[in-house]
Parts: C-alpha cells; structure tokens; sequence
C-alpha cells in the first residue's frame, strides 16, 4: 500500500518532469534550427518559423504546468465562482489512431472569495473532462490556490 503523501506529490512530480522534458525538447529544436541555418540560410530560417509556432503551444503549456505545480504545493486555497469562461484549446489523445479521451482547456474568469481577505477577480486556464467542460457555467463554485503574494496568480485545486 502507497502512503497518502506519495499519491499527493504525483502531480508535482509529473509536471516536474514535463518542465525537464520541455527543456531538453527546446535544446534539441535549437539545435536542429541551427544546423539547418549551417546547410542553408532559408532551409533554416523555414525551420525556425515551423518550430517556432509548433513548439510555441507546448513551451507555454508546460511553463503554465510549472506554475500551477509551484501553487499546489505553496498556494492557499480558496473558494472562486466563475464568472466567464471560453473554450481555449481541444486536446485529443489518440492511440493506433483511435480517440482514447478528450480534454478541453478553458480560459476562465473567476471571482474568489479568499477567507482573510477580500473577493477579487483573476484569470486562469483550466483544463477539463469532456464531462466537466459541459457542466462550465457561469455561478459554478470551484475550489483554487492562489498565491499570497501574487493573488493574481490562481490555479484550480487539485481534488485530493
């Protein structure tokens, strides 16, 4: 049997490394582009562009991933109702090209409600269930970690 707190730290873990996998991924993609830029300028400056906007979702993903790591482990939670919300990105997971899940990331506008201080409002992206993404309204409660020092920076809860 797992101890409780190992089964907490998996998600930080998780992140920990896509944050290393991120890294090692862009040293690679450097690398690639400057080769190309050696054999030809324009085969290189080609690359550069693809990677760029290729890669570009990805970095800000996994940097988003570090952060909310650096909230569940550091923030304080809270109470935050939704105010708005808008689909941000489809994430479909495939396997021998068959559909195994479905994600949704959202952008979301929330209004938490801190107990030592006052309500303010923040933004955030979240990402969801198909499930959970239909149940998005505006009025839905969740619970989030914010960042004492920086309340503007609000992640959702983790649910353990």
């Amino acid at each position: 049997m797992q101890n409780q707190s190992n089964d907490r730290t998996k998600p930080i873990e998780y992140r920990k490394n896509s944050v290393l996998f991120a890294w090692v991924l862009g040293v690679v993609v450097i690398l690639i582009c400057l080769f190309c830029f050696i054999q030809n300028f324009a085969l290189g400056l080609i690359v550069s562009i693809v990677a760029f906007f290729v890669f570009r979702p990805m970095v800000e993903s996994f940097q988003r991933n570090a952060q909310d790591a650096k909230l569940q482990q550091n923030g304080v939670r809270a109470m935050a109702t939704v105010t708005s919300f808008q689909l941000y990105r489809s994430i479909r997971h495939r396997v021998m090209g068959e559909l195994k899940s479905q994600m949704y990331s959202a952008k979301l506008e929330l209004e938490v409600h801190p107990s030592d201080r006052p309500k303010y409002t923040a933004k955030t992206i979240g990402v969801f269930s198909k499930t959970a993404y239909r149940d998005l309204a505006p009025g839905l409660v969740l619970t989030v970690v914010f960042d004492p020092s920086d309340p503007q920076k609000v992640a959702i809860a983790d649910t353990q």
